[in-house]
């Protein structure tokens, strides 16, 4: 088998590889404090759930449109224009997980040697897909752990160059769960636009705050072809493995997604669409509750890291993650031996890019409890 040139540029997730690695530990019974996992511990609401039961009972288990069934594009207009954005049904395209959203996005903006803007750190995967398409992340440094809600502008605007395709903004952010103000993203907006260059917006995290950060977007005439919205339902409704993620984009823009999805993955599975639209629809008293629960890991897992030798953690105003500084210059060594040798996951600073290095990312996404046990084993590490 002769495979294509580009197979040089794919490598493996390494979230997703601290993840098996667990599971290997797992499956000998070991007993494992799971940090490393991006994913809600909460089931699925069960209206959710249950919607899509009775979509599959009532055979509602045939091919959609990749632009969704009716109900689901209506549920999501009316929540977008909830926060500040007016769309219609012709600017949305739904996909497989968020992550083919982005894939598919690139696809069709880069050829070999184009160039993104991109935080750094942030999720390793958005690097992942731009490199094995041939192009190039440009990072910025754009976290100060001293004063998590600094933004520059200015920083992105001057890595503009005419091989730029487009500028990538995760807020809150993975792995740092610091927060872009609407202030901020409106002017980076406009920076791009003055150039031509699309802002990509990554919304996953969106609903999760916890300093009384407004769920907004932008203002923009979503016609106007610079702004691109990713997000999808695995963090804001517990549906991490329902896979259903969507793009709000120019007709024009939507039109060229929606071709590349039906000569790809034709459409997300059409029962699930049934469940996300009674997510979008439905009350939401369950999520301020889940809200609430993370707000207090956050507390105990910060109150850990502070008694740990040689740590540091900037509050996370968003996500479920805190991107604790540790007292190691090789944070992937320091992650393996603390596995190895106090059971406690984490995923290694250096993966989310050349800032992140001599951190560590933990997730609460686990119950209080567990977060004070693996905050003990990772203090008796640091003083062994």
């Amino acid at each position: 088998m002769k495979l294509g040139n580009n197979i040089s540029n794919l490598k493996g997730s390494p979230t997703m590889g601290a993840a098996e690695n667990v599971r290997k530990l797992l499956a000998e019974k070991q007993d494992v404090v799971r940090f490393d996992i991006g994913e809600p511990d909460f089931d699925t609401p069960s209206h959710i759930s249950q919607a899509g039961i009775d979509a599959i009972k009532n055979g509602f288990t045939h091919y959609t449109s990749a632009r969704g069934i009716p109900e689901l594009q209506n549920a999501l207009v009316a929540d977008l224009k909830s926060k500040g954005l007016e769309a219609g049904k012709e600017h949305l395209i739904f996909y497989p997980g968020s992550k083919f959203s982005l894939y598919s996005i690139f696809s069709l903006l880069l050829d070999k040697g184009d160039e993104v803007v991109i935080q750094d750190p942030l999720w390793p995967t958005y690097a992942s897909i731009v490199e094995y398409l041939g192009g190039k992340p440009v990072p910025v440094n754009d976290w100060n752990e001293d004063n998590p809600s600094s933004f520059s502008v200015e920083d992105y605007a001057s890595k503009i160059t005419s091989r730029t395709k487009a500028v990538l903004l995760n807020s809150p952010c993975n792995p740092t769960g610091a927060t872009v103000s609407a202030r901020d993203t409106q002017k980076l907006l406009d920076a791009c636009e003055e150039r031509g260059v699309p802002l990509i917006l990554d919304r996953i995290y969106s609903s999760l705050t916890y300093d009384g950060t407004a769920d907004t977007l932008p203002s923009y005439d979503i016609e106007r072809g610079n702004l691109i919205v990713v997000s999808g339902f695995s963090k804001e409704f517990a549906m991490t493995g329902w896979r259903l993620g969507y793009t709000v984009a120019s007709r024009s823009f939507s039109k060229l997604l929606a071709d590349y999805q039906e000569n790809t993955t034709s459409c997300p599975a059409s029962f699930v669409q049934k469940a996300a639209a009674v997510a979008l629809s439905a009350p939401r008293d369950w999520q301020k509750k889940m809200n609430e629960e993370y707000a207090a890991r956050r507390a105990t897992m910060l109150r850990g890291i502070s008694k740990i030798p040689g740590w540091k953690c900037a509050p996370p105003a968003g996500a479920f993650y805190c991107f604790a500084r540790i007292d190691s210059s090789d944070s992937v060594a320091y992650a393996k031996d603390l596995l190895a040798q106090k059971l406690v996951s984490t995923v290694a600073g250096a993966y989310f890019g050349r800032s992140g290095e001599s951190h560590l990312r933990l997730a609460f996404t686990t119950s209080q409890q567990r977060i004070e046990e693996g905050m003990e084993r990772i203090r008796s590490f640091a003083e062994d």
